[in-house]
């Protein structure tokens, strides 16, 4: 394995705070950038930082506004954050010819397709979050040839809140709950994404879009029981409808990301999600 520098912004957020270690692990020199060390909205901040990397040779982009509901208020913000910084981040990395890892949604889909979504399919999304991420996107791929988007989707990871803390807290005190039972996806650990992406930098695909997620799909209802299943924890869920639970974003009723590109390409099946569950329940909980 060839070991490079590599600039992570987002570096404390979620999957950035699993992805550093992880290349760190892998032998990777890794510049582990924070909001307060590089704001990616900034061309000047930007540039200053990322030119006093000496030999940089990737930038991989986990900064992001990711509270779905609040973006329906702030949309100025998180396409300054979603859609603008990842341009920026672009056109430096572009001038240099360096390449970058950017990380999406399945939200930039509406929902309404039956079978899983394809790279190629028409993007449509249904909320401000999605759309500002669809931007993020669209600025990567107009400003650096040399580009990687992986859309991943229903995220969880130790640091952070997340669906599985979530469930945890509330069987602190319920016995029943109602859970949503109508939105497909496939919940993915950052972990796993994190050990996808080491596989990435030694098995680089073509420039592109590809979709990255564990194996399975199932529903929030489904996962949540499975959650408490595996936490050993006596809480019996109630599948319900979405409209039983309203909320300021609409969510797609069917996000299920069809990762047949990234096999075609040659790498690996990912994990079931339901394993990835366990392995993180062990560790975490």
């Amino acid at each position: 394995m060839n070991t490079v520098d590599i600039a992570i912004t987002g570096a404390t957020g979620m999957l950035g705070s699993d992805l550093v270690p992880t290349l760190e692990n892998a032998g990777h020199k890794v510049w582990a950038l924070a909001e307060a060390d590089c704001d990616i909205t900034n061309a000047d901040s930007v540039t200053r930082v990322l030119d006093g990397i000496t030999n940089l040779k990737w930038v991989i982009n986990c900064a992001a506004y990711t509270a779905v509901d609040e973006c329906e208020t702030k949309e100025e913000l998180a396409t300054r954050i979603n859609g603008e910084g990842p341009g920026i981040l672009a056109k430096y990395c572009a001038k240099r010819g360096i390449p970058i890892i950017h990380f999406s949604t399945d939200y930039v889909f509406d929902g309404t397709k039956e079978e899983m979504y394809n790279e190629d399919d028409k993007t449509n999304p249904i909320n401000a979050y999605g759309r500002s991420k669809l931007a993020g996107e669209n600025a990567v791929k107009k400003a650096c040839e040399k580009h990687l988007i992986f859309r991943i989707q229903w995220l969880y990871g130790a640091a952070g809140p997340n669906f599985i803390k979530t469930m945890l807290k509330l069987a602190e005190t319920k016995r029943q709950l109602n859970v949503i039972s109508d939105q497909l996806g496939t919940p993915t650990w950052t972990q796993t994404v994190s050990n996808a992406i080491v596989y990435v930098l030694n098995h680089t695909p073509t420039w592109g879009t590809y979709h990255l997620r564990a194996s399975g799909q199932t529903n929030w209802a489904e996962f949540a029981q499975t959650i408490f299943d595996c936490a050993g924890k006596q809480v019996r869920v109630l599948p319900i409808a979405s409209e039983e639970y309203p909320r300021p974003a609409k969510r797609p009723k069917n996000g299920v990301l069809s990762t047949y590109k990234l096999l075609k390409a040659g790498y690996p099946q990912l994990p079931h999600w339901h394993y990835c569950l366990e392995q993180y329940l062990s560790k975490n909980h």
